[in-house]
């Protein structure tokens, strides 16, 4: 199947700061990380139809891979769809304040890409919500603020989000969960290398 919406969260590699483990807080404490020229090489854009919006979560020192992939995968870089600002688990109206090389890190962004000639269906749904609850979603403010929950777990609003900006039917991929109404692919959730996963739903 060929998806007009695609959304990922690449299993990003970048160098940080090591600790014993040779880790330090990188991802690969917590999952399998991919280099760009992995990335690249997936067979992800069979699955975007001729017009297609394709969301890319990215993290602010691996920009440029992300922009590199887009471009690669013949991918056409809009804007930033919207941009996280992560709160903290407990004192969910205070900001988490990370690490970060230079500042002290927070917000993760997620990319609009564009495949043909995506039509947008809302005008409503802006980059950043400024309030948050478990059921109410403020597609009429700026700035994506929610707790932060497991390591790579992004917020639920997202879809609520995607779905109202532009049509289905809607594919995740490097997913870590099901969600309803989507379709979902990631080794998290069925045990198969994604690239497997994808050629197993095109038999």
């Amino acid at each position: 199947m060929r998806y007009p919406t695609v959304l990922l969260d690449p299993p990003w590699a970048f160098k940080v700061y090591s600790d014993a483990t040779g880790h330090g807080r990188s991802a690969e404490r917590h999952y399998s990380t991919m280099t760009l020229d992995a990335l690249k090489a997936m067979p992800i854009p069979a699955l975007m139809a001729d017009d297609c919006a394709v969301f890319m979560w990215a993290t602010w020192p691996t920009l440029p891979q992300a922009l590199e992939l887009g471009a690669a995968w013949g991918l056409t870089y809009k804007t930033c769809a919207f941009n996280w600002v992560k709160m903290c688990r407990l004192q969910t109206d205070k900001p988490f304040t990370g690490m970060g090389y230079w500042t002290r890190s927070n917000s993760e962004p997620c990319l609009l890409f564009t495949k043909g000639h995506p039509k947008r269906q809302s005008k409503a749904v802006s980059q950043i919500v400024l309030e948050w609850t478990d059921d109410w979603f403020g597609l009429e403010t700026e700035t994506l603020a929610t707790p932060l929950q497991a390591h790579s777990q992004k917020p639920n609003a997202i879809y609520s989000r995607i779905e109202a900006l532009v049509a289905g039917p809607y594919c995740e991929l490097f997913a870590r969960r099901p969600w309803a109404g989507w379709d979902v692919y990631g080794n998290e959730i069925d045990g198969l290398d994604i690239a497997d996963a994808i050629s197993e739903s095109e038999a």
